[in-house]
């Protein structure tokens, strides 16, 4: 489960989360030109508002706007996880008619408006317009949204591809009674379900068990101790979530001041790639990426932009967060496992093996090149069949059959 912090500039806090691996919030009208260097999500500031007596305004569209455009121009790595569309705090009516009505002035890549308002109906053309501009949304559920609501089910369906997570808000006893609902419906509908203002230890692992894929929370700015609950709550939880018992995991030191140990966020490992990784390159010229192929811990891109190949899927949890959907006949994992402990890597090989069709096989690419100083990867050896090996890299072949999955380190 993924966490983000309120908006902050405190070096002492963001070195803190970023070590943990805790992205930031960034609001309205704080939007740098380059963005934050972690994971962050963009806020509408309709809470902040709402708390201080205003309403969402026409100028506040053009600012959020403005915004959209700014994001757009970004790098692809730097831009947010996700944009949060206006809503209004506890109105679920007003929050769907806001989301048509600024999605519909969006038009191509976000850098311009639409001259006049666009009828609220399916307008497929300009959902794809919207979608080639790579920003992904997330649309606020607020008290008296339903899931499987005719209406709101028609908005999602309409914009699928830029709305990529729901976002759980409105009252705390609504969302305390429809949380789990939600998450269980995004995750029908393939999309990713996030929780807002969520950062008490009891809060965290009502999120968990409700199926959030991430939080976030102002609360732990208040003080060193907020903080490391809220970093401790998170650890237990990612933990849980990965079959791993919590009471095993090591405390989280958040002692303002002091160094924090804790391994950096394996996200940060993938780079920009211009052409096929050396791996991805051996087994394409030997016609061993056959059938439907997963590109599993995919990063930023390597099979699908340069492989040539038709029938690639993507997967990453940072970067492609779409679950893949049924079995494949091969897949790849390049440089995965390299940044993953030892545990996670027992818990991927299990997920590997599982999206295999029968007969099906997994080719896995790890580095050999690791220095031993590195904070970020591991020199990763598997007791799993040698396809091929250089002073770079080697390749492992799992197959659909079980087999003993030893891992030495």
């Amino acid at each position: 489960m993924q966490g983000y912090l309120g908006e902050t500039r405190d070096p002492r806090i963001l070195k803190l989360a970023d070590a943990a691996g805790v992205g930031t919030v960034i609001q309205r009208g704080n939007l740098t030109r380059s963005g934050p260097p972690r994971a962050w999500i963009y806020d509408n500031r309709v809470f902040a508002d709402f708390q201080a007596g205003r309403k969402w305004t026409e100028g506040d569209t053009q600012e959020f706007l403005c915004d959209v455009r700014r994001i757009v121009r970004m790098p692809l790595a730097a831009r947010p996880d996700f944009v949060v569309l206006p809503d209004a705090v506890g109105d679920a009516s007003r929050t769907l008619q806001l989301g048509w009505e600024v999605l519909d002035r969006m038009h191509e890549h976000g850098l311009r408006w639409v001259a006049n308002e666009r009828d609220r109906t399916r307008d497929r053309e300009h959902a794809k317009r919207i979608e080639r501009s790579g920003v992904r949304f997330a649309y606020v559920v607020q008290n008296g949204a339903r899931p499987g609501d005719g209406i709101l089910d028609r908005f999602i369906d309409n914009w699928r591809a830029s709305i990529r997570t729901i976002f759980v808000g409105g009252s705390t006893g609504w969302k305390l009674a429809n949380a789990q609902a939600w998450c269980h419906w995004a995750r029908e509908m393939d999309m990713r379900c996030h929780i807002g203002r969520v950062g008490s230890s009891r809060r965290i692992r009502w999120a968990r068990f409700a199926g959030a894929d991430s939080i976030d929370s102002s609360l732990p700015l208040w003080s060193a101790a907020k903080l490391r609950v809220f970093l401790r709550g998170l650890e237990q939880a990612r933990d849980v979530r990965l079959g791993i018992a919590a009471e095993t995991t090591p405390a989280v030191p958040i002692e303002l001041g002091i160094e924090d140990d804790a391994a950096p966020a394996s996200h940060l490992t993938a780079i920009r790639r211009t052409t096929l990784s050396a791996p991805a390159r051996y087994l394409l010229e030997r016609d061993m990426l056959r059938g439907r192929v997963l590109d599993f811990g995919s990063g930023r891109g390597d099979l699908k932009p340069f492989s040539g190949l038709a029938n690639v899927t993507e997967y990453d949890p940072y970067w492609r967060p779409n679950r893949p959907r049924g079995q494949f006949d091969t897949v790849f994992a390049g440089y995965v496992l390299n940044v993953l402990s030892e545990r996670e890597t027992h818990e991927a090989l299990a997920r590997i093996r599982a999206l295999l069709r029968p007969g099906g096989v997994a080719y896995l690419a790890v580095r050999r090149d690791v220095e031993p100083s590195s904070a970020r990867q591991r020199c990763v050896k598997l007791e799993l069949p040698l396809v091929h090996q250089t002073s770079s890299f080697a390749i492992y072949a799992l197959r659909a059959e079980p087999v003993e999955l030893g891992i030495a380190v």
